[in-house]
């Protein structure tokens, strides 16, 4: 009887490792997933670098001063600084 146990324990440990997924960035094995939601197609620290790289904004030159920046958000600044675009505004320009 205790044969038969050992064979089904190494069936399933068989089983179970080959249902292990591999990170598609790096190829290591992944934890197995328990709970709701999509297993995990990446590891953390692969996810953790794609991250970073999403975020990274390439810098930018300064329509004024033409100073190189790099703006906190990309939301379209055009100017490094403050007194850059206040300078820049149509306002401004015509009372100098």
């Amino acid at each position: 009887m205790s044969e038969f146990i050992d064979r089904l324990k190494a069936q399933f440990e068989a089983q179970r490792k080959a249902a292990l997924a591999a990170c598609r960035e790096c190829e290591k094995p992944l934890p197995i997933h328990v709970g709701r939601g999509q297993p995990r197609l990446t590891c953390v620290e692969c996810e953790g670098a794609k991250r970073i790289t999403r975020q990274m904004i390439p810098a930018r030159n300064c329509e004024r001063c033409g100073t190189s920046f790099i703006p906190q958000r990309n939301n379209g600044r055009k100017y490094c600084s403050q007194r850059c675009q206040r300078l820049s505004e149509p306002s401004r320009q015509r009372g100098t």
